[in-house]
């Protein structure tokens, strides 16, 4: 019989069915499991945090660097 709640919090209303391994393709009942939508949520949040900051840090980086090597101008007077 299908799970009618969150496996985390035991809520039975806004299910949302998650896979383990972020295949949508993969859907052996291994690699599902049933969440509410907050619980959800903080999972794809908590799981992209990584790699969201890791894009911020890249483009500061080369932002930084960018403005290392530029040239000045010479000002118009």
């Amino acid at each position: 019989m299908p799970r009618k709640s969150c496996t985390e919090c035991g809520a039975r209303s806004k299910l949302h069915v998650h896979h383990k391994d972020r295949n949508p393709a993969n859907n052996s009942t291994e690699n599902l499991v049933v969440l509410c939508a907050s619980y959800h949520l903080k999972l794809h949040w908590h799981e992209d945090r990584s790699k969201r900051i890791g894009a911020l840090m890249g483009q500061r980086y080369a932002a930084g660097k960018s403005a290392l090597v530029a040239k000045p101008q010479p000002r118009s007077n």
